[in-house]
């Protein structure tokens, strides 16, 4: 996380994601949930929007929500 004035500071999207997740963990799912249900081609599943966020970026959070998952 780096400062950027004025009591902000920025993080990277793994992080804040992560930190959602930990938060809001019922909220975050139900998220994913609606993103995957709202695309109308794939993925069209949790499993698989976390497989497009892997690949674009956020890594750990994905893996984390998979472990929230089982």
């Amino acid at each position: 996380m780096r400062s950027v004035g004025r009591g902000f500071s920025r993080s990277h999207a793994d992080d804040f994601l992560l930190d959602q997740l930990d938060l809001y963990p019922g909220l975050t799912l139900g998220v994913l949930e609606k993103q995957a249900a709202s695309y109308r081609r794939e993925p069209r599943t949790v499993p698989g929007v976390l497989a497009l966020l892997e690949r674009t970026g956020v890594p750990r959070f994905a893996a984390d929500v998979r472990r929230h998952l089982r």
